[in-house]
């Protein structure tokens, strides 16, 4: 399994840098690699498919090893989030 988090720079919505991302990570102690993208082009792909989008972000994506999205949310919930990587990723 390989794990990633994608970060959009992108205004107006984003204003985040890689100091923040560095501060989110030391702030949650992930230590998974994250992508750091100016255009926000990941995460406006997915958003709109979220049909329980609450917020404008974060958008929780796992997507199995043959490219088959298996789960999308648009709000962050831990126990959901943590049972589809326990289901779908080994």
């Amino acid at each position: 399994m390989k794990v990633f988090g994608v970060q959009a720079a992108a205004a107006p919505v984003f204003d985040d840098d890689a100091q923040d991302l560095v501060a989110f990570r030391e702030q949650t102690g992930v230590t998974f690699p994250f992508l750091l993208e100016d255009d926000a082009a990941t995460y406006q792909a997915y958003r709109d498919a979220a049909p329980d989008r609450t917020t404008p972000y974060p958008v929780d994506v796992v997507i199995d090893g043959t490219g088959i999205v298996r789960y999308l949310r648009g709000d962050y919930d831990d126990a959901a989030l943590r049972e589809a990587l326990d289901t779908w990723c080994d």
